[in-house]
């Protein structure tokens, strides 16, 4: 009788986690973004006479900043939030992968934008503490957001973080957000791509990459080889179709910046689970041919 019991009170959850979710969808509003400052914080740290002299420098300059969008919905609020300080994490601990959305999302109940200011604050007290140790010109570190757009029940952000440590240049890489609303989850690659299409999706990426690196002579002249190419699971969504991003120094130069590789619909929409497909409502027809 308790395992009945348990089995009836677990279909009433699931009908009204069903049912909420289903008025949220017809709830939710049209977006009207605001991009907000979370941390903006200078300083000119004053150097001792020995690193003036050592250095050829008078003063250091460090700079924190970042902003967050804010959506006046409390879910995606709480759910970009999340995103912010993951992604900040991620490009502190040096890892030049990309997120596991599923992963990030586990304590998102616990983040708040006390916590992620706190951490800001952190941050900001330890490159003054490093430039005093080790001056050089200016340390800083900027995040900036931007609300990308909504088509149906996607919306899109981009986060992007820009570093300047010391040295020849600084280092910079975009994380784009992917959200369906429908599910108040961060779309992530396995769930946009059937994964039984993954070795075809690689194989259309590399060949679209490797057209683009070609010399004078129509020799393959890119960065890495079909063995060490991998699919991005940073991705935004285009008119045109699904565009791949890759950081500086991957695919190309640092001169080059992050690398895009775009896979038109024609091609990418039949790889796509259901959900997220496109169909004539979206004004496409799949047996058109392709500009």
């Amino acid at each position: 009788m308790d395992a009945e019991k348990t089995i009836m009170q677990l279909e009433s959850q699931l009908r009204a986690s069903q049912a909420e979710i289903e008025q949220a969808k017809k709830r939710f509003p049209a977006l009207n973004v605001e991009i907000e400052a979370l941390f903006n914080k200078s300083e000119h740290v004053e150097l001792t006479q020995a690193q003036k002299e050592d250095y050829s420098l008078e003063s250091s300059e460090v700079r924190v900043f970042a902003s967050i969008p804010k959506t006046k919905v409390q879910w995606l609020d709480q759910l970009l939030l999340t995103q912010f300080l993951q992604f900040i994490l991620h490009i502190e601990a040096g890892n030049e992968g990309l997120l596991n959305s599923q992963q990030v999302l586990s304590k998102q109940d616990e983040i708040s934008p006390e916590t992620a200011v706190q951490h800001l604050q952190q941050v900001y007290d330890t490159l003054i503490e490093n430039i005093k140790e080790f001056p050089v010109i200016g340390m800083h570190s900027s995040l900036e957001s931007q609300y990308l757009g909504q088509r149906n029940h996607l919306v899109s952000f981009s986060m992007r973080v820009d570093e300047y440590m010391g040295g020849a240049h600084g280092m910079y890489m975009t994380h784009y957000v992917n959200i369906d609303i429908n599910k108040r989850k961060v779309l992530t690659l396995n769930e946009l791509i059937n994964t039984k299409q993954r070795e075809k999706l690689k194989a259309l990426l590399w060949q679209t990459y490797r057209e683009q690196r070609v010399d004078e002579n129509g020799q393959y002249n890119g960065f890495t080889t079909p063995e060490e190419f991998r699919v991005s699971e940073n991705f935004y969504f285009s008119p045109n179709g699904i565009v791949f991003v890759y950081p500086p120094y991957e695919l190309g130069s640092f001169a080059e910046g992050e690398i895009e590789l775009e896979l038109n619909w024609f091609m990418a929409n039949e790889m796509l689970n259901l959900d997220y497909q496109r169909t004539l409502k979206d004004g496409f027809n799949q047996n058109s041919t392709a500009m």
